[in-house]
């Protein structure tokens, strides 16, 4: 099938077509076979990639600044340094899939779908996550200064020496989470579920 991509009128862009075969295999086959450099560090600001099918396709390095993701398949992509400032990733299935280093201020994802995605090192400032499936994800290192995770599932995440200063925990799902040399400055764990934090004597006020 075709997909449309277009971008938003400031980018003065023509939007361009692609080829997204129907059948699941074919389209990770189809994703394998892409050249690199018809994909790393292209610029597409703005893009409108609304419940378009991504997966493991290699992003690295991509310009997606405001870009529309939401409810789209980005299974197993790869988005390792990518400019993904105040994106919108809203009902989004994001499986498996890597943003180490990436610069994700400003974006939404609320309501998306993780499961074990890597965001080491990532810069994740006022990030929202309210409602998200984050179980297993990866935030070692990264930048949740002010971010929100109302209602989020964030069972067994990995977030030593991560930024929480500020973030928004409330009734977040945080069981057996690590939480090793973390910064907790006026974050906000209002009814969260702590159990088996990592570490167990760690103050949270």
């Amino acid at each position: 099938m075709k997909h449309e991509i277009s971008f938003s009128p400031k980018m003065n862009k023509e939007p361009i077509e692609v080829d997204i075969p129907d059948d699941v295999e074919e389209r990770k086959r189809a994703a394998a076979t892409l050249q690199k450099s018809a994909i790393e560090d292209i610029d597409l600001e703005g893009a409108d990639f609304e419940s378009a099918y991504l997966g493991y396709h290699n992003f690295k390095g991509i310009n997606l600044k405001g870009a529309n993701l939401n409810g789209a398949d980005l299974e197993g992509a790869i988005l390792e340094n990518g400019k993904l400032e105040n994106t919108s990733f809203q009902d989004a299935y994001i499986g498996n899939a890597f943003f180490r280093g990436a610069n994700l201020k400003g974006s939404d994802f609320k309501n998306a779908y993780f499961n074990k995605n890597t965001f080491k090192n990532a810069n994740l400032e006022g990030v929202d996550f309210s409602g998200a499936n984050l179980k297993g994800c990866n935030f070692k290192g990264a930048n949740l200064k002010n971010v929100n995770f109302t209602d989020a599932n964030l069972e067994d995440v990995n977030m030593g020496y991560a930024n929480l200063e500020g973030t928004n925990f409330t009734n977040a799902n945080l069981k057996d989470a690590d939480l090793k040399d973390t910064n907790f400055e006026e974050a906000d764990f209002t009814n969260a579920n702590l159990d088996n934090i990592y570490p167990g004597d760690v103050l949270v006020q």
